[in-house]
């Protein structure tokens, strides 16, 4: 939680900084203000945050806007709409699809133009009977620009699997209990030998796929064989020292035969 709240903070700050360098900030028209920075904002704090915090990021920024003169009453509707339809699209993303949740992004415009439009139009009719084209002209360019980040961010370990799993990393790992390997775990470990002696930086959904199981099953693993050397960055796993990671490996191999002679457990 605290590091959604932190992210959520931050993502506000670079809003409403974007907010006074946008060129359209302090022109109206049709009683809106032209603003992609603000969707650009959605569009990431909705991938990497989910529904709940985007629409508190998106809020923040509509707020702050509105009290400093860069935006309207409008930012309200076509803001907060947005950050929600990217933070459900999201979230079944990370279902069905989660190396797709970054895609979440083009959902942007569905919120702020068809949600936020319709609402806007409720709250301050124009003569043209619809916000939609005024909204889609900010929508746009700002979720193409958010999947671009996201794009980047992604390339630096920074996703929502990343923030997913940092924050069940805390909640669910005990300190005090040592969690090791079991001897089922030999068939996966041995790809996992195979996979970081190729590269010793690697994706985590790329080693979930070679290993045939989910990300949430490679998370739970991870936890249990995290003595053997390596170390979780964002959404890569990454050996510094292969020898020491490949004896680490074998050492455990051998224990596991020497159990299986003896029959002992």
């Amino acid at each position: 939680m605290t590091l959604k709240i932190t992210t959520s903070a931050i993502l506000t700050a670079v809003g409403v900084v974007l907010s006074y360098l946008n060129p359209f900030a302090y022109i109206v028209i049709f009683n809106a203000k032209i603003n992609p920075f603000a969707h650009l904002i959605n569009a990431i704090a909705g991938v990497l945050l989910g529904p709940g915090y985007a629409i508190i990021t998106a809020t923040s920024i509509a707020t702050i806007r509105l009290a400093t003169g860069t935006g309207t009453v409008l930012a309200f509707p076509g803001g907060i709409s947005g950050a929600l339809v990217v933070g459900v699209v999201r979230e079944i993303l990370l279902r069905v699809r989660p190396r797709r949740v970054n895609f979440a992004a083009f959902a942007e415009p569905l919120g702020t133009v068809f949600i936020g439009g319709t609402l806007a139009q409720l709250i301050i009719p124009t003569v043209f009977g619809t916000y939609w084209w005024l909204f889609a002209l900010s929508c746009i360019p700002g979720c193409i620009l958010g999947w671009v980040v996201l794009k980047v961010l992604d390339r630096e370990g920074i996703s929502a699997t990343f923030l997913q799993t940092s924050t069940k990393a805390i909640c669910e790992k005990p300190e005090s209990i040592e969690v090791r390997p079991v001897m089922g775990d030999e068939p996966l470990l041995q790809k996992f030998k195979e996979v970081l002696k190729a590269s010793q930086r690697v994706k985590k959904a790329e080693v979930a796929d070679y290993l045939g199981i989910t990300e949430r099953e490679l998370f739970s693993k991870l936890m249990m064989w995290q003595h053997l050397g390596f170390k979780i960055d964002g959404d890569f796993i990454i050996v510094e020292n292969l020898d020491s990671f490949i004896n680490a490996l074998d050492q455990q191999f051998t224990e596991w035969e020497d159990i299986g002679k003896t029959g002992k457990t």
